[in-house]
Parts: structure tokens; sequence; C-alpha cells
């Protein structure tokens, strides 16, 4: 192995180390900002100290590489450059730290920062640190850009500073502590604390905005929340009128997370599905679609990435349903298997409290809620106040309306019986069932879903002559969930 001053063994300057986090802790309690007019002297300083970690890293280039080979798969989409650009700009932070931390609390020793063996040391135990971190998050199951935006964050984190965040916080979501430490690296408890009080408030003054927004809004817009969603409802209502084939879910993502340029993004997102289709003809354009939408960055890439860990998971989890298998290739890719292991027992504890609650309904719930066991309490209320005010909805109504709105159920079984009764005059030939189905799984257009249903069952007929009506409406029920779900 090569040796240099750069290159000796972690172990070799556990002291050094130990020191350096304590220098960490110490920053956070004399309340050091890294923000601000650096000064000449300071300036100086940090671009010496960058220039001499540059060629450090230049020279034992072969000795950085071993020390990353750990983590060489887990980091394959992070290019080179982009990790060294995170480690340097990292660097830059923590030699501002220390020195305003010296000037403050050490006037005489900044001196220390001149010294040719200081300053290597300095860069050493960053590097160490910055390493670990990466090393410590990839057994976590964050995700490698996560990882090293953390990791770039290593003058106020330690390499356990996640797990014991999760270990003192074990309600709270590991997506919530990552987004503290991340964007709140100084004081991650004190923003982890204070979200679940904005949130609430949030809650009851918006209680119509889906509840990911009013996560999303207390993350980023903790200062201006309501300013935030008040244009978030103006700019729903003015992309309602533009794109009236867009599913609301979409339409919430644009307004929510693209607040400065909705239409924008939703018109170069509809661009990248038809790209998608040609590229992909095997996958369905909803599926498709819902890539795009999830994943604008560089989504050719994501989808390839996203099937292949689907056909994985698939061998994996034989007897796990596709559309658990797709929410964790979609929401973690770099590890699906954690997102699946956490539903599965989530469903299993479900399954145990609340065996008299149909299967589909605990699966959706466990996947869906955060709190599950909260939600269902409440469900099986609603769903026994709305059996006694709609006696001629069927169950399967009740439910889905008490699971899909459960703000409003009734608006929403009123809106559904309205329309079936009208499509069944309509469409006398058709099967009950099928019109049911049009109106609460494709609200949005019923008509269409029906018409389309229509040209296939004639075409089907025509082809196979001998099968029954009910076979072929079973052979297009089947087909319309692979084209949905493949």
């Amino acid at each position: 192995m090569e040796e240099s001053p750069f290159s000796k063994e972690i172990l070799d300057f556990k002291d050094s180390l130990k020191d350096h986090r304590s220098q960490k802790d110490l920053a956070v309690e004399e309340g050091i900002e890294l923000r601000g007019r650096k000064g000449q002297e300071l300036e100086q300083i940090v671009d010496e100290i960058i220039n001499e970690a540059e060629i450090l890293l230049s020279d034992h280039h072969e000795w950085v590489t071993e020390k990353l080979s750990k983590t060489k798969e887990y980091l394959e989409d992070i290019s080179e450059e982009d990790l060294k650009e995170a480690f340097l700009e990292g660097l830059k932070n923590s030699t501002i730290q220390y020195y305003r931390l010296l000037r403050k609390t050490q006037p005489k020793q900044l001196s220390l920062l001149q010294g040719a063996e200081f300053r290597v040391n300095l860069i050493r135990c960053f590097f160490a640190d910055f390493v670990l971190a990466i090393r410590a998050y990839q057994t976590q199951g964050i995700s490698p850009l996560m990882a090293v935006n953390l990791a770039e964050k290593s003058q106020w984190l330690n390499p356990g500073s996640i797990l014991k965040l999760q270990e003192q916080y074990p309600d709270t979501t590991a997506e919530t502590i990552v987004y503290a430490a991340i964007h709140n690296p100084i004081d991650p408890r004190g923003f982890i604390e204070r979200l679940p009080v904005l949130q609430k408030e949030l809650k009851d003054k918006y209680p119509d905005i889906p509840p990911w927004v009013i996560y999303q809004t207390a993350y980023h817009y903790p200062k201006k929340p309501t300013e935030f969603l008040d244009n978030y409802q103006t700019t729903i209502t003015q992309l309602r009128e533009l794109f009236p084939e867009l599913d609301q879910t979409n339409i919430n993502r644009a307004a929510a997370s693209y607040p400065s340029q909705p239409v924008k993004y939703i018109e170069q997102t509809l661009r990248s599905v038809t790209e998608l289709e040609k590229k992909f003809p095997t996958v369905g354009k909803v599926l498709l679609t819902k890539i795009a939408f999830s994943h604008p960055n560089n989504v050719e890439h994501f989808t390839e990435q996203f099937l292949q860990n689907v056909a994985d998971l698939q061998l994996a989890y034989p007897n796990v349903r596709l559309s658990l298998l797709h929410s964790s290739a979609m929401s973690n890719p770099a590890n699906p298997t954690i997102y699946i292991e956490k539903v599965l027992k989530k469903e299993k504890e479900l399954q145990g409290r609340f065996p008299d609650v149909d299967l589909w309904i605990l699966k959706t719930v466990a996947e869906k809620y955060e709190n599950p066991e909260a939600f269902i309490d409440g469900f099986l209320k609603n769903v026994e106040t709305l059996t006694l005010k709609f006696p001629q909805a069927d169950p399967g109504i009740i439910q889905k309306a008490a699971l899909g709105n459960p703000k409003d159920p009734e608006a929403r079984i009123k809106k559904w019986l309205e329309n079936i009764e009208e499509l069944l005059k309509e469409y006398p030939e058709l099967n009950t069932w099928i019109i049911k189905r049009a109106v609460i799984s494709y609200s949005k257009d019923s008509r269409g879903y029906i018409q389309d249903f229509m040209q296939k069952f004639k075409t089907l007929k025509e082809k196979h002559s001998t099968l029954t009506d009910a076979k072929i409406e079973q052979m297009i029920f089947s087909q319309k969930e692979d084209s949905d779900e493949i």
C-alpha cells in the first residue's frame, strides 16, 4: 500500500480525529456561522488548503481510490469529479469553521492554520470523516446522492450522526432525519422537533391540501409556509385549466415542487413521456408517466434502472404485489428491499391488530400512511357511518370512498352514485361492474374508458367468437391491468 503523510491509516491518528470531532461540537456550542464575508486572511488560508488538498488527492490517487473501493458499486452513478467537488466544498467549510472557532475562542492559536503539518492533519481528518460517512450511509440504505450531500456536511456531522438521530427520534421517518441533517446540520434536532408542530398548524389551516404537500412545505418553507401554500392553491387552479387531461397527482407535484415554472416542467415532462414510449414500447404509458413526473432528471437512465430493479425484485419477492415492487424501486432505487421489508412488516402487524379488515385495505394503508393504525381506526368509523347513510351503495364503493377521500367521503359517494346511474342508462347493455369500475377507477374520463372497453370487446369478439362475453370482459380487464402495471 502506498505510504505518505496523507495515506496513514485512520487508526494511526485516532486522537487527532477525536479532537477534530470535538471541535465540531464546540463550533455548534459557540454558534459559529459559515456565511458572511471571509476577509483577506481567511480567503488566502482557504485557497491554500484547497490547493494542498488537490495536490494530495492527485499525488495519492491510488490510495484514495483504494479507500473508496468499498463504496465503488454504491457510488457508481456519482462521477469522480462530483465526489471530489463535494469533498473540497466540505473541506472549505471545515477550514472556515476552524478559523472562526479559533478566532473566537483562542485567537492566539490562529497561527496554527499556517503550519504545514496542521493543514495536512486537517485535510486527513476531514477526508476520514468524509469516507467513513459515506460507508455508514451505505449500510443505512441512504441513496448515494444523499450520502454524498451528507458527507459534504462533515464539518458539522460525524459518520454516526444519522444513526444517533434515528435512535433518539424512532418515530421520525428516515427521510425527515436525512433532510434535517442536510438542510440544518448545525441543529438537526431543533428542526426535527419543530417540524411536527408546524405540520399540524398547516394541516388545520389547509385541510384540503394533500399531506405530502404540507410536509414538503414545512420542510422547504418553514419561515413563510402560508405564503407558499396560498400560491400553491392558485397555481393548482390554473394548471387544471391548462392541462385537463393530466392526473391530479402530477398537477400537485408540478405546483409544489416546481413553483416558479410549473407549466414548463409539465410540458417538458410530457415530451419525455413521448420519448420513453418510443424507447420502452412494452411499458404502459401510465407507468412511464409516473416515472417521468417522479424522476424528471435523467429519466431514461432511471427508467432502465427501475425496470432492472423490478425484475430483480420479482425474483426475490415472487409473491409480493407488483405495485409494491414498483413503489420500492421508485422511492429507493439504491436499496429497494428496505422499503419492501418495512411495508411487509407493517402489513403483518396490521393483520394481527385488524383481522376483520380486508387484506387489500390493510396493504393500501400500510404503504400509504405513516400512522396506519390511527387511519384504520378512523376508516372503520367512517365505513360504519357511511353504510347507514348510503344503504344503496355496495361495500366496495363505501370502502374506496373512505379510503381515497377520508376527509369528505360522502361527497365522493354521492358523485359516484350519480355517475353510475347516469351511465347505466346510457349504456344499458354493459354489466354494472364495468360501469362501476369506469366511475370509480377512471373518474376523470369514465366515458372514454367505457368506449375503449366496448371497442376492445368488439375486436376480441370477432377474433374469438366461441368465447363467452364474460370471458372476453375478463380478458379486457386483464389487458388493461397489464398495460397499466408492466
